[in-house]
């Protein structure tokens, strides 16, 4: 295509026309209105278009199925309305327009605040998409800790923030199937406000961003290599927090927390750091590439990036619609497809793997049946085996419809944390995990994703996640552990969920 495009001046190439934005303010007091251009026979690359709008706080969502098959959707959000963290209470900053009438929002519950701030919003939208405006980022894992009374006191206070969340001012949304490009931006309209001056600024606005997408875009995409990395030849200054011996002498107590009866399973991990002084996209483009998986993430919290592709949802709702899908029971992929399908046939003929992924089902399916009407919870797709770059997983879908009584974040903490990383019991498990491992998990097991104002949400699990921060890369894996469970074999899985990982970072360069 015609990246040097000349741009229409027409003003109806936008929704809603100066008109309709005027019917849509009349007698409405403080109302968000999103104002957007649908651009169509476009085929762009998200990485360059989210490079050519950088700031220091955006992100970048993404799905890519199986063998770098993308999904539907790309969405970039890039400057900063509203910015939520909690450490560990909230605190709330940016455009004073948007949580004015919210004095209640500081120091308040991490989710809480979210759902205020959602709730609150009196949003005109047009349903257009999955995320047409919202709050993206993530909650840690240590936020369960501090939410559950039976947890609290567990841990000191966290070095990494329990949550935090972006509002952003703009939005660019990739339909690829549709070959459209939208571009979003927001408007905050109220009795007092000059709306009409409001709406050409909003106008400007898309007619820069069009002009830095189109005159700076490409259409190819992305750099790194498909490789695999033997850890014992890495050059990195990789260091872990738990050698194999000790990592395989915690396999060991697992288990005897199994034998004792105070468990069925849990999942342990390993923490690994890195120098990395390179630009943490680059990580991105090269997970792109050597491990595309159904949630891939970039975001950039000023001097904290958090890189992600995640093979597994959390928990995701579309209007009263709840879905949960649990992956549990691993192999590594085969050199060859003869290889590979041994190495799938002796997952699904493990009788290991098996009991651990039914156990987690059921938990799944007990998280759900919390928050959904009686007889709701279905298990729609059961004991699936899908691929990935290094490993091979078996998942499961269960579905809900939540109660009258229920909204997207009971959903949320009633999935929160995932069994598939903490295990069964849930409590138990979790209080095991703290007994057990030397380093507080930070994101790892925690969720990323978006909360919209249309009420949908949609979060991952933060594994096959890197933390980019003060010139180091950390990031983190684990292994499910059962009765049987073998502590060279679990060992293992560790070091194979983590090579993707691993061989992005080289790929990216720059971590000396």
């Amino acid at each position: 295509m015609d990246t040097g495009r000349e741009l229409k001046e027409d003003i109806c190439e936008f929704y809603p026309d100066i008109e309709k934005f005027k019917k849509i303010t009349e007698g409405n007091k403080k109302t968000l209105i999103p104002v957007y251009k649908k651009i169509r026979d476009t085929i762009l690359s998200p990485t360059e278009t989210y490079e050519s709008l950088r700031e220091s706080y955006g992100f970048l969502l993404e799905s890519m199925q199986g063998d770098e098959k993308i999904a539907r959707f790309s969405i970039i959000g890039t400057g900063k309305l509203v910015n939520l963290t909690a450490d560990p209470y909230v605190k709330i900053s940016g455009n004073r327009d948007y949580f004015r009438d919210l004095p209640e929002i500081n120091g308040s519950d991490p989710l809480d605040a979210l759902s205020l701030l959602i709730k609150k919003m009196n949003f005109n939208l047009p349903d257009l998409f999955g995320f047409s405006g919202g709050l993206a980022g993530y909650i840690s894992y240590d936020y369960a800790l501090r939410a559950n009374e039976k947890l609290k006191g567990s841990q000191e206070k966290s070095d990494f923030p329990l949550a935090e969340f972006m509002m952003p001012e703009n939005c660019v949304i990739f339909d690829h199937e549709e070959k459209s490009t939208t571009i979003l931006t927001f408007i905050m309209a109220t009795e007092k406000s000059d709306n009409e001056c409001s709406y050409k600024d909003a106008v400007s606005r898309i007619r820069k961003t069009e002009n830095k997408i189109f005159l700076k875009t490409s259409v190819s995409d992305e750099s790194g290599t498909k490789t695999k990395h033997d850890f014992t030849n890495s050059q990195v200054g990789l260091k872990c927090n738990l050698s194999r011996e000790s990592f395989e002498e915690m396999v060991q107590k697992t288990k005897e927390h199994i034998f004792d009866g105070d468990i069925f399973q849990t999942v342990i991990s390993r923490q690994f750091e890195c120098p990395f002084t390179g630009d943490p996209l680059n990580i991105y483009k090269a997970l792109r590439i050597i491990n595309p998986s159904p949630y891939m993430y970039y975001l950039e919290f000023g001097k904290r990036k958090i890189v992600g592709a995640s093979p597994e949802m959390l928990v995701k709702t579309e209007g009263r619609n709840v879905t949960t899908v649990p992956i549990a029971g691993t192999r590594k992929r085969g050199d060859t497809p003869k290889e590979d399908a041994l190495l799938k046939k002796d997952l699904l003929d493990d009788k290991k793997e098996r009991a651990e992924h039914i156990m987690l089902v059921d938990l799944a399916r007990n998280d759900l049946g919390r928050v959904s009407g009686f007889g709701s919870v279905k298990v729609t797709d059961f004991m699936q085996v899908e691929k990935f770059s290094h490993v091979q997983h078996i998942v499961s879908t269960i579905t809900g419809t939540l109660d009258e009584n229920s909204d997207s974040f009971d959903a949320f903490r009633s999935c929160f944390p995932a069994g598939t990383v903490s295990g069964a019991p849930k409590l138990r498990a979790m209080q095991i995990i703290n007994e057990l491992e030397n380093s507080k998990r930070g994101l790892y097991a925690g969720a990323v994703g978006y909360a919209g104002f249309n009420g949908n949400i949609d979060f991952a699990i933060a594994i096959r996640t890197v933390v980019v921060e003060n010139n180091k890369a950390v990031f983190q894996s684990g292994a499910g552990i059962v009765a049987d469970s073998v502590p060279e074999n679990e060992y293992l899985e560790t070091e194979s969920k983590a090579a993707g990982i691993l061989s992005a970072i080289i790929s990216a360069g720059d971590f000396s």
